[in-house]
């Protein structure tokens, strides 16, 4: 269903040797280059952008404020101890990077989540590059999955005009008992972007995560000095 693709974006491109586009650059040079914020989520939003609650001018100018609550801390330390799977903290704190190939048939995508590995973990969509058809009106990739156990459907579309970008997933399946309906939405605001950019945003986002980091991590260091003591006792 996927190409590879490396989970550094920036190295891959680079290699390519492709050109850095800007909005007035249209869509001849080697590749496009956009970067996407994340709307409203929600079931009643359909598949219209709304802005959310963090924009990447804001990201890039410092006005996103994260609050670390100690019940957000206590989330994250039973994440870290694999008490829960995920943390839910600000899921939506979320920016997506696309880049179009000169042809227009190819669409790289890498998600940037806040927390990732510990935040949102149940989401369908992958990083890779994938063909993708083109229109007058938009560029779109769909695939789907089925057998006996149900039905699944994977949707990208990046509208030409508005650069409203949406990801769909469904799933159906029968598991003997019940039949069960999954789908999971998410709408994204792009704008024509370059390479620096992508790595500036990169960089505010590790600079907000930081502070939640440092819990998980010494979280998950105090257990490795309580494993390695017991270890050591349990030593002819």
């Amino acid at each position: 269903m996927y190409k590879k693709f490396p989970i550094v974006l920036f190295f891959l491109l680079v290699f390519f040797n492709q050109q850095i586009v800007t909005e007035d650059s249209d869509l001849d040079t080697n590749s496009t280059y956009l970067a996407c914020e994340q709307g409203k989520i929600g079931t009643f939003v359909g598949r219209q952008f709304k802005p959310g609650k963090f924009s990447i001018n804001d990201l890039l100018l410092d006005k996103i404020k994260l609050k670390l609550s100690k019940k957000i801390e206590k989330r994250i330390i039973k994440e870290a101890q694999g008490k829960i799977p995920y943390i839910k903290t600000y899921p939506e704190l979320n920016f997506i990077f696309l880049v179009l190939d000169k042809t227009k048939t190819e669409m790289c995508r890498e998600d940037l989540q806040f927390m990732a590995g510990a935040n949102k973990s149940t989401y369908q969509q992958k990083d890779g590059c994938i063909e993708i058809d083109t229109y007058p009106e938009k560029y779109r990739w769909n695939h789907t999955n089925s057998g006996s156990w149900g039905y699944e459907k994977w949707e990208r579309e990046l509208n030409r005009d508005n650069m409203h970008y949406f990801e769909y997933y469904l799933r159906e399946y029968n598991d003997g008992e019940v039949y069960t309906t999954i789908s999971e939405l998410e709408n994204y605001q792009c704008k024509f972007s370059n390479l620096e950019e992508f790595e500036l945003i990169k960089m505010k986002l590790k600079d907000l995560e930081e502070p939640f980091r440092k819990i998980s991590d010494a979280e998950k260091e105090r257990l490795r000095l309580i494993e390695e003591e017991k270890a050591s006792k349990r030593k002819i």
